[in-house]
């Protein structure tokens, strides 16, 4: 199993200029993730550092419900401590984006990071 996670990974390539983007939001937001992953997920986002990056992370193994589920949502919510409102969601599913918006968030669909992050200035006015 841990030769599969390995492979997984092995062709991901950190997008620094996205990295730096979600650093210059923690200035202002509680930026937090929501992967549906099995639970060496989080281990992984420490041994790469990106966990840093993250105030919240919520996985779906270690808490048992999986997006488009509006339970994990919620969690994410709860857990950050803002209203749906408030809260803006990036994803590359459309399915999850619209789950997370029939609760009241704003979604964004991420196909290109450059595309993402201009919405998402948008959407924050930063």
């Amino acid at each position: 199993m841990q030769t599969i996670k390995d492979e997984f990974f092995g062709g991901d390539v950190v997008d620094h200029e996205l990295v730096e983007f979600i650093r210059s939001l923690r200035r202002r937001f509680h930026v937090g993730l929501i992967s549906n992953a099995w639970d060496g997920m989080r281990p992984h986002l420490e041994r790469t550092g990106l966990i840093e990056l993250f105030e919240t992370v919520i996985i779906s193994a270690e808490v048992g419900v999986m997006k488009p589920e509006a339970k994990i949502y919620h969690l994410a919510l709860e857990q950050a401590q803002v209203e749906a409102g408030e809260a803006v969601f990036v994803d590359d599913m459309p399915a999850n984006i619209a789950a997370c918006e029939s609760i009241g968030m704003k979604g964004v669909l991420f196909k290109d990071p450059r595309v993402a992050m201009e919405a998402l200035k948008k959407l924050l006015k930063v």
